[in-house]
C-alpha cells in the first residue's frame, strides 16, 4: 500500500533501503525480516501504519490484502493504492501449507483472524478453525470458560 502518487514501488526489490510499515508480530514482520535490505517501521496496529502512509510519515506499508482493503475503504483513505507483491507465490503457500497438514492428518487452525473477509478466504481454501479478534478478544481464564459454555449451549 502507497499514496496514489509513488510511482517507484513496483516490487518488493524497490523496498531496499526503504522504511517499510509493517504491523509489529506480525507474520508479514516475520516474513519482511528475510529482506535485510529492508528497514522495518514497525506499528502496533495496522491503522496506525496505514494512518503513517496516508500522512506521508512513510512510503509503503505491508499487509493482508483483505485487512488493509477493509481498513482502507472504512477509514476513507483515499490517497492509497495497492501494490501486490508475490500475490501467486502467496495463495500458493497457503494451500500448500493446507494441504500439507491436511495430508498428515492435522487440523488446521488460522490464528490472528480480524475481519469476516479473512474469514471467508480461510475458509474457501480449507482452513478448519480460526481464532483472533473476529471471535473473541483475549480473555482470562473465567472469561474464557464462560464464552466456551455459551458458545456450546447455543
Amino acid at each position: 500500500m502507497t499514496q496514489k502518487t509513488e510511482t517507484d514501488i513496483i516490487d518488493i526489490d524497490d523496498l531496499a533501503s526503504l522504511a517499510v510499515a509493517v504491523q509489529r508480530n506480525s507474520s508479514h514482520h516475520s516474513y519482511l525480516l528475510s529482506y535485510p535490505n529492508i528497514n522495518l517501521s514497525l506499528y502496533d496496529s495496522v491503522e496506525a501504519a496505514l494512518a503513517s502512509v496516508s500522512s506521508g510519515t512513510e512510503r509503503v506499508f505491508i499487509g493482508n490484502l483483505a485487512t488493509t482493503d477493509y481498513l482502507v475503504c472504512t477509514n476513507a483513505l483515499t490517497n492509497l493504492k495497492f501494490i501486490v507483491f508475490e500475490a501467486e507465490k502467496e495463495q500458493s503457500l497457503h494451500d500448500d501449507i493446507i494441504s500439507m497438514a491436511h495430508n498428515l492428518g492435522h487440523y488446521v487452525i488460522a490464528e490472528g483472524v480480524e475481519y469476516e473477509k479473512q474469514k471467508q478466504y480461510l475458509q474457501r481454501h480449507g482452513c478448519d478453525k480460526i481464532q483472533g479478534y473476529l471471535i473473541s478478544k483475549p480473555l482470562d481464564e473465567d472469561a474464557a470458560i464462560e464464552f466456551l459454555k455459551k458458545i456450546n449451549n447455543t
